[in-house]
């Protein structure tokens, strides 16, 4: 096992949803001692002693300022459509954060990776240097010109795709991983009855995330049941129709091909008309996280024509929609029906294909050595 302490730094909230970096914490606790910092309480996902939870917690002015922040960011965008604000104040309580827990450390860890661009950024203030691990987050194109800035103290890229890396990241020439934000691959699993006309959605419940779409395709087809497993705000929650429920208990990862495998179909969209201006080109090439967990369940995929859910089309896991009109969600729904096990077979064929323990076990060593 390596003497090299790890620190990772999760800056939100939502680690428990994050497939990739509980595999990652995981994986680097079987060499190293690992110490997660994130927010909020994460003793429940501790499990072995190899793994040290650096919990934090915002304190009353940190979120009033976050709340003041939030406003402000929100008039800027109503004027030019962009934000700024809101990711620095995250940035700096962060930090500050994290300088406080390291004190908590015997030996301060010689491994240091900061997830995403809030969490990179906080690391390198604390620390000489750090891995970078780009997920799904994404605050602004201006603190990605920061990031770009500082590639000097990055020791390596982590990243969901090379489509990725040539839009956020095209100009930096050192070391690479592919990391998918995908989960482990599970090859056999206890299976439910698929219901029919049951159609799932994972993940934030927003508008820029479809939920417009699937709400009225809801109101159309009555005869369809969505079940929404995420965050979802009040003001959508008022305007959920009957056939939508809300399903808020939290589901292991190891447990989620289980769960998903009673639905017929699983939702992943898009909607452009409530994108920001500095985050088409982020969302347009994404890989969406709840794919690939549709992927593990053999779930067909009703999705967005996106560069970024291109793997859908590839393994024949689903078809992708150019516009989220309702008639098209029902045709997809129709031609999948007439072909189902072909559907399910390509996303069991995707979720083999990026098995996120055959991409964290090269990344794992070459950070370590």
């Amino acid at each position: 096992m390596s003497q090299n302490s790890v620190l990772i730094v999760f800056h939100e909230s939502h680690l428990k949803y994050s497939p990739t970096t509980l595999e990652l914490i995981n994986k680097l606790s079987l060499k190293s001692k690992v110490y997660i910092f994130a927010k909020g309480d994460t003793k429940d996902l501790i499990l072995n002693n190899m793994i040290t939870p650096l919990n934090h917690r915002e304190s009353n002015i940190e979120s009033f300022l976050m709340y003041i922040t939030q406003k402000i960011d929100g008039i800027i965008y109503r004027l030019i459509r962009k934000r700024f604000f809101l990711a620095f104040i995250k940035i700096i309580f962060l930090s500050i954060a994290i300088k406080k827990k390291i004190k908590l450390i015997d030996k301060p860890p010689k491994v240091v990776i900061g997830i995403d661009n809030i969490g990179f950024l906080s690391c390198i203030i604390n620390f000489e240097k750090a891995h970078y691990l780009s997920l799904e987050i994404y605050e602004s194109d201006l603190l990605n010109r920061i990031v770009q800035k500082n590639y000097n103290k990055m020791e390596s890229l982590g990243i969901q795709s090379y489509d990725r890396l040539k839009i956020l990241f095209s100009n930096y020439k050192g070391k690479v991983h592919l990391i998918p934000n995908s989960p482990l691959y599970i090859k056999d699993f206890e299976k439910n009855k698929r219901k029919k006309n049951n159609i799932i959605y994972l993940g934030s419940f927003i508008d820029k995330m479809g939920s417009k779409a699937i709400i009225k395709f809801a109101l159309d087809y009555p005869q369809f049941n969505i079940t929404i497993k995420g965050i979802i705000p009040d003001y959508i929650i008022n305007k959920l129709p009957k056939n939508c429920t809300i399903d808020r208990e939290y589901v292991l990862q190891k447990d989620l091909p289980t769960y998903l495998s009673q639905y017929e179909f699983g939702f992943s969209l898009y909607d452009k008309k409530y994108f920001q201006l500095d985050e088409i080109q982020h969302f347009e090439n994404i890989p969406s996280g709840k794919i690939y967990n549709y992927f593990n369940a053999g779930l067909p995929i009703i999705c967005s024509n996106f560069k970024g859910l291109s793997a859908v089309k590839l393994f024949k896991a689903g078809i992708l929609l150019d516009e989220l009109e309702s008639k098209n969600i029902l045709r997809a729904i129709n031609i999948m029906r007439e072909d189902y096990r072909t559907y399910v077979d390509g996303c069991r064929k995707a979720a083999k294909f990026y098995n996120i323990d055959d991409y964290l076990e090269s990344y794992s060593n070459d950070i370590l050595k």
